[in-house]
């Protein structure tokens, strides 16, 4: 039994805060699926793969995150007691995992480079120059 709810105190658990954070991404794999249609979370962590990098790169992660989930909602014999407890690391991997599906990185800035245009003529010779500053 959790001992913060035994006392009373309302501080969530791993377990509260590890389903937040996978029904955040479940909503976010449903928005960016498209598809008023049921499909389960395997099967949109698996179609959405093929199109965005971050699900692909989490892809094994988001399948045992599914296994753990179902493990506590579907497990549990009493309300005030959850038959798997995600370990604080696994929690802070989801929250990770999720900020990178819903924020993730943009190429710009990230990969942005000054971009430095040159016209033909006879200046070329001022060219390694500019090259060797730039790197």
């Amino acid at each position: 039994m959790d001992i913060n709810k035994e006392r009373g105190e309302n501080m969530p658990d791993n377990s509260d805060r590890y389903l937040a954070s996978f029904n955040r991404i479940e909503k976010a794999l449903r928005t960016q699926f498209g598809s008023d249609e049921y499909q389960t979370f395997s099967f949109m962590v698996k179609e959405s793969s093929k199109k965005n990098a971050v699900v692909k790169r989490y892809e094994n992660d988001l399948r045992e995150f599914a296994d753990l989930r179902n493990a506590i909602v579907h497990n549990s014999t009493n309300p005030a007691f959850t038959i798997a407890e995600p370990h604080d690391s696994t929690v802070e991997k989801i929250k990770m995992i999720e900020e990178e599906i819903i924020h993730p990185r943009k190429v710009f800035p990230t990969f942005q480079k000054e971009v430095v245009i040159f016209q033909a003529g006879p200046s070329h010779a001022s060219l390694p120059k500019v090259a060797a500053l730039m790197h």
